[in-house]
C-alpha cells in the first residue's frame, strides 16, 4: 500500500521521460531505449526497443516506492550495463544511460539496506564500470513545486520550481527537492 506516497516528484520524472521519448521519436533516428528501475534490487522493465511509447507507458504505471522504498542505484546501473551490452544492443551505437534518482543510494553491493556510505560506494563503483565499457551516464536533478491557491500567477509557480531546482543542485545534484514556497 503506497497510498501515502506523493505523486510528486514522480510526476516530474514521468513528464521528463515522456518529453525525452517524444523528442527521440521526432528525431527519426532509430534510437533504442530501455527501462531499468531500482529499489532493494535493480529490475529490468523494458527491453531495448525503438518503441519509445513502451517505456513511457511502463513508467506511467509506476509510482515512487513502486517495489519498495530503498535506493539500490548500483544495482540499477548494473541492470543498465547488462541491457546495453546485451544482444539487443546495436554494437555500433553509442551507449548512454540517463540516471533519474533521489540521490540517496542506500543499498550496498551485498544488499545491506540503510547504508548510505556503502550504497554510494556501490553506485560509484558500478558507474565506473559503465564508464570503463564506454557507457556515458547523465544524471538529472529535479525541482518540484505545486500550484497553490495562494499563488497569484504562473510566474510564481516557475519561481518556486526554480528555487527547488537550485536546492537540488546545492544539495549535491542528482536528487529531487520540492519547494515549500507558498505565496500570499
Amino acid at each position: 500500500e503506497f497510498s501515502d506516497v506523493p505523486a510528486q516528484p514522480m510526476k516530474a520524472v514521468k513528464d521528463a521521460v515522456n518529453f525525452m521519448m517524444v523528442t527521440l521519436g521526432n528525431l527519426d533516428s532509430d534510437d533504442q531505449v530501455s527501462l531499468e528501475v531500482y529499489g532493494t534490487t535493480g529490475r529490468h522493465e523494458v527491453d531495448l526497443t525503438s518503441d519509445h511509447v513502451q517505456v513511457s507507458n511502463r513508467l506511467g504505471e509506476m509510482q515512487a516506492a513502486y517495489y519498495d522504498s530503498w535506493t539500490n542505484m548500483g544495482s540499477g546501473i548494473q541492470r543498465a550495463i547488462e541491457e546495453l551490452s546485451s544482444s539487443r544492443a546495436r554494437t555500433t551505437a553509442r551507449k548512454t544511460m540517463v540516471l533519474l534518482t533521489d540521490g540517496n543510494a542506500n543499498v550496498t553491493a551485498s544488499g545491506s539496506v540503510g547504508n548510505y556510505a556503502g550504497g554510494a560506494a556501490y553506485a560509484v563503483e558500478r558507474a565506473s564500470a559503465a564508464a570503463a565499457t564506454g557507457i556515458r551516464i547523465f544524471t538529472v536533478s529535479v525541482g518540484v513545486a505545486e500550484l497553490h491557491d495562494a499563488m497569484k500567477d504562473p510566474e510564481a509557480l516557475i519561481a518556486a520550481a526554480d528555487e527547488a531546482l537550485y536546492a537540488a543542485k546545492n544539495a549535491g545534484r542528482n536528487c529531487v527537492r520540492t519547494s515549500g514556497k507558498k505565496e500570499t
